[in-house]
């Protein structure tokens, strides 16, 4: 009787065993498929033309779900978080297979960290499927890992015949007793997170193009000469440089003063990720410089429903978001309403722009008859060619200069940088001879744009 009961303990030992051996297997496949999101992730947001192998139709989307805001935390992106929580399973998982710890080791710490998991990604597939309206195919792997590791940890319990909330006291009531092995798993965990916050924000920088980007110095012009006594003294130039002139038309809005230190014409997406980032940029340079700046808004949206070029879709709203703007601009409305788009972020679409429409207080009427209406497509597709001459690899793209400036595109927008350019300025210039920072560039006091071609000459820019 004795031998009977001690083969059928052994039979559900090696049960158990193998459950926790499908776990582990499990858990590396999380970290593969982490490993492939983190990838996919870099190379998205690297590069707004790159495309994937599962970018595979308008459903199916990886690269739209990688280049969302939903997709980092802490900065970080949310893949390497999975990466490290499959990896503590798969350590964990590892660890009871050679029955080292308290009788059901570890059952109770698997619990915890696969339901954390299935909660997250319950949230996440939420987010990729009633926000953002896309699927992505490493995803659909985590969310089947998650499940089966569920499934399986269910089928260790009835092997074991224990429930959950005692195999997790008992796990815990070990690690307490044991303080050198729970200090040497914290403390690998803290190196984790710690490893993930300063290698993550780094993933999905814009790759540096091939050409080698201009010093900050080597940008400043001289300034004239000084001029002799005697000589009658030149106006100080108070128009645009001749490059703007090329890049903007009458109807482009603009703010800021007209003899600005620095003029900046920016082509931009309102659902591009890296556009609503730049935005948020902008508000801070304007608010410091807003007097020495003047800057200029053209349409670039990466959309095939006005963008017929595209080999694949990108930002299903960003065209309407665009004929939303110019009809904000006809009603003098532009900057305020654009701000207030950017700030949508993954929610941007016909509905909320609309909505937001009321609530910057446009006339509804006048706004839902001029996206539809032919004005706007036809300024749309100006500003696209426009952007196409210039050969834009992406959005956002800036092209600035300015009288003591030479006219260059930066490879991203910082404060630091527009810092270090009026500190040269103000050099060149000579002290004292700048105008004082600190104030907000003041909005253009245009007249709102006529909704049909008028005979009189438009506003220069």
């Amino acid at each position: 009787m004795g031998t009977t009961v001690s083969k059928e303990k052994a039979i559900a030992a090696r049960r158990g065993r193998v459950l926790l051996v499908i776990a582990l297997l499990l858990s590396l496949t999380g970290v593969g498929a982490s490993v492939r999101l983190t990838v996919i992730y870099q190379r998205a947001n690297a590069s707004q033309t790159h495309k994937s192998a599962c970018a595979i139709n308008a459903q199916w989307d990886c690269d739209h779900v990688a280049r969302s805001s939903y997709a980092r935390m802490f900065g970080a992106p949310i893949s390497l978080w999975a990466m490290l929580g499959y990896l503590l399973m798969a350590v964990f998982a590892g660890w009871g297979t050679l029955r080292y710890g308290p009788r059901h080791w570890p059952l109770g710490v698997l619990t915890l960290l696969v339901f954390s998991a299935l909660g997250v990604s319950s949230y996440l597939a939420y987010v990729a499927i009633v926000i953002l309206k896309k699927k992505c195919l490493w995803c659909t792997v985590l969310y089947f890992v998650n499940v089966a590791m569920v499934l399986t940890l269910i089928g260790a319990y009835v092997r074991r015949a224990m429930g959950p909330i005692r195999a997790v006291k008992e796990d815990v009531t070990w690690l307490l007793d044991h303080l050198g092995v729970l200090g040497k798993l914290a403390g690998g965990g803290v190196i984790g997170c710690l490893v993930i916050l300063v290698v993550g924000p780094q993933l999905g920088r814009p790759a540096l193009r091939t050409r080698q980007p201009p010093k900050i110095e080597d940008l400043i012009k001289k300034p004239p000469a000084r001029r002799v006594a005697g000589t009658p003294k030149r106006p100080a130039p108070v128009e645009p440089p001749a490059w703007v002139k090329t890049m903007v038309t009458p109807s482009t809005p603009f703010r800021g003063p007209k003899d600005a230190d620095l003029y900046i014409v920016e082509f931009s997406d309102y659902e591009c990720p890296f556009c609503q980032m730049s935005n948020r940029i902008m508000e801070k340079i304007l608010h410091k410089y807003g007097n020495r700046i003047r800057l200029y808004h053209r349409h670039f949206p990466l959309d095939m429903t006005c963008y017929k070029r595209m080999k694949r879709q990108m930002h299903p709203h960003a065209c309407f978001a665009a004929r939303a703007a110019f009809c904000a601009h006809r009603q003098n409305k532009f900057w305020t309403f654009q701000d207030a788009m950017f700030r949508l972020g993954a929610r941007i679409n016909k509905k909320t722009i609309t909505a937001l429409a009321g609530t910057q207080g446009l006339d509804i009427v006048r706004f839902k008859a001029c996206v539809s209406g032919a004005d706007a497509k036809k300024q749309i597709q100006q500003d696209l060619a426009a952007g196409e001459s210039l050969k834009l690899e992406g959005t956002p793209t800036f092209y600035m200069g300015g009288p003591l400036i030479k006219k260059f595109s930066p490879e991203g927008l910082s404060l630091k940088m527009l810092d270090r350019l009026f500190a040269l300025v103000d050099k060149a210039k000579g002290k004292g001879k700048s105008r004082p920072s600190g104030k907000s560039a003041p909005l253009p006091s245009m007249r709102p744009m006529p909704v049909s071609p008028s005979p009189q000459p438009p506003p220069q820019p």
